[in-house]
């Protein structure tokens, strides 16, 4: 079953997480549950009032109640396409909004008990401000505060169906072949993320039973604690205990600095057969040392017990990195961590003083001798404008001069806006000596143009000719290794997310990229949004459909996700 799956969640993976990152990141932008709100409360008068009067309960001249708290699509059509409804914890008033509603004029239709509200019900109100109180007065003056509370909506689980017809989508009918689920911490961040490839032995999909295919968890940091993938429960039948059948697993360990302490990766379950065991086979497996805060030591292992290699680290005045020893043996005497271990290489790293570093040098022994070094430049904005490689000294046969043998040279070139357009890695400078013009011998360049709602990399490689019929490289005929291509969906001058996103290696007989005859377009994807931007889910294409044209109406859909939020 995880075969029949494999390629479906490897291929798409970066989708999927991107909708998780929307859902999580929108959450944890806005989010109020996590801020401590009993200084605002202590001002609130009447904390204890009921949000409902009791049946029985008599209205009295100094009845101040919040009964409901609403915004409807008919008083908000520019910002929801659904009511939503609030709900009331005491002097609490909380609401789940879609990921992208615009917060700043929402109308909202209250019913309350007493003579008046402030703000009045059905008066536009900024609710992206967290500090959004309403006051309810009695007849006889005593007042009750209410604190309204904004959430964006939680993504309750994604799930990926395969259609029955290819040409459209049908939820209702269309099979389902497995879905995500994201859970959260109190205050909106993802605490775990698990994916279910089958519905398990009752046949039914969103129940207990269903098959794990991997999960992961997280710290409230947003680390990555464990990272499990299963091939089924074992004999107990209960995913996460100890006779679990697992493909492997990743474990990370943190202090309470949030330093990274251990970091493991399990490929087998050892000699006892029983997974997460101290004897389970390792693939990785990380030890780091600390000292005064700072990373000391990093320790890789084979297995449990037998090291293979080690990094030592040592800080500048500004507690950077300023060596870096790599040692992979342990020496004549036999023993790891001691004087005599055999040191493979050292690097070395200078800084300018806004903290980029200017030089790497690597040596390949503990004599010092440099077997390579690099070289870094920046631009005003502290962005990266060249790095040059070297790998001999020069004729006066001393390092670090100016006849130094350059291995590769990269530029880059931004616009004004500080976004990166043009990077070319170039292997020597041709027959002129100048480099990154039409005679280099060029490794790659890639240029890349904006527009406000589009992105486009054209990447360019030296393999399989691609430098042109005119054999000069910077010129019309250079013949693109491939282009990406990026639609986004822009609501109300925001770019809000990645709409079509294509790959595609050839221009097809027009000659023209982006073009319903373009080659090798093996597949593309379409964020599906409703009509205020937010994400309802992606369909996924693999074929141009019975007209042989690539995105037109009869394009082949090859699966297709939607996300359900609570």
């Amino acid at each position: 079953m995880i075969n029949k799956y494999f390629r479906f969640y490897s291929y798409f993976i970066v989708a999927t997480v991107l909708l998780l990152i929307i859902s999580c990141g929108g959450i944890s932008e806005n989010n109020s549950s996590n801020t401590d709100y009993s200084d605002t409360l202590s001002d609130l008068n009447e904390l204890n009032s009921p949000a409902f009067p009791e049946e029985d309960q008599i209205k009295t001249d100094s009845t101040k109640l919040i009964h409901s708290f609403e915004f409807h699509t008919e008083n908000n059509p520019e910002y929801l396409s659904e009511n939503i409804y609030g709900s009331i914890s005491g002097n609490i008033i909380t609401l789940r909004v879609p990921v992208y509603t615009d917060r700043k004029f929402l109308i909202p239709t209250i019913q309350y008990s007493g003579k008046s509200i402030t703000p009045e019900s059905g008066k536009a109100v900024n609710f992206s401000d967290d500090n959004v109180v309403y006051t309810v007065t009695a007849e006889d003056g005593t007042t009750a505060k209410y604190k309204i509370i904004i959430q964006n909506r939680q993504l309750m689980r994604s799930v990926e169906y395969i259609p029955a017809n290819k040409e459209k989508i049908d939820p209702d009918n269309d099979e389902i072949i497995g879905y995500s689920v994201p859970e959260f911490f109190k205050d909106g961040a993802c605490s775990e993320y698990t994916e279910y490839y089958s519905n398990g032995e009752d046949g039914i999909w969103f129940n207990d039973d269903d098959d794990i295919y991997s999960m992961n968890v997280y710290n409230k940091a947003g680390e990555i604690v464990e990272s499990y993938s299963f091939n089924n429960p074992g004999p107990d039948g209960i995913y996460h205990t100890q006779d679990d059948i697992y493909n492997s697993y990743v474990i990370h360990f943190y202090d309470k600095n949030g330093n990274a302490v251990e970091y493991i990766e399990g490929i087998s379950a050892g000699m006892d057969g029983i997974w997460l065991t101290e004897d389970d086979g390792f693939s990785v497996l990380v030890a780091y040392e600390y000292e005064n805060k700072l990373l000391s030591r990093e320790i890789h292992y084979s297995d449990a017990d037998v090291i293979s290699c080690y990094y030592l680290y040592s800080y500048n005045q500004d507690f950077r990195i300023d060596a870096e020893w790599k040692y992979n043996g342990p020496g004549p005497d036999k023993e790891w961590l001691t004087e005599d271990d055999n040191l493979e290489t050292e690097t070395f790293y200078q800084y300018d003083d806004s903290g980029n570093i200017i030089r790497e040098t690597t040596g390949h022994d503990k004599y010092g001798i440099v077997s390579y070094w690099y070289s870094y430049s920046y631009n005003t904005e502290n962005k990266i404008i060249e790095k040059i490689e070297y790998n001999k000294e020069g004729h006066d046969n001393i390092w670090f001069t100016g006849d130094d043998i350059i291995a590769s040279r990269e530029s880059y070139e931004y616009n004004r806006n500080g976004r990166l357009t043009l990077s070319i890695n170039s292997l020597s400078p041709g027959t002129d000596d100048i480099w990154f013009n039409s005679d280099d011998n060029i490794n790659s360049y890639t240029i890349r143009d904006y527009t406000e709602f589009t992105e486009t990399y054209t990447s360019y490689y030296w393999p399989d000719n691609r430098i042109g019929p005119d054999g000069l490289w910077f010129t019309a005929d250079d013949i693109p290794w491939y282009k990406i291509y990026i639609l986004y969906n822009v609501i109300r001058n925001v770019k809000k997310d990645q709409e079509i996103y294509i790959i595609t290696y050839g221009a097809g007989n027009d000659g023209i990229w982006f073009t319903a005859d373009d080659v090798k377009l093996n597949s593309y994807m379409r964020n599906r949004f409703d009509p205020h931007g937010n994400p309802l889910g992606t369909t996924y294409y693999n074929g141009p459909g019975n007209d042989g044209v690539w995105m037109t109406g009869d394009d082949l859909i090859d699966y297709y996700t939607v996300s359900v939020y609570k």
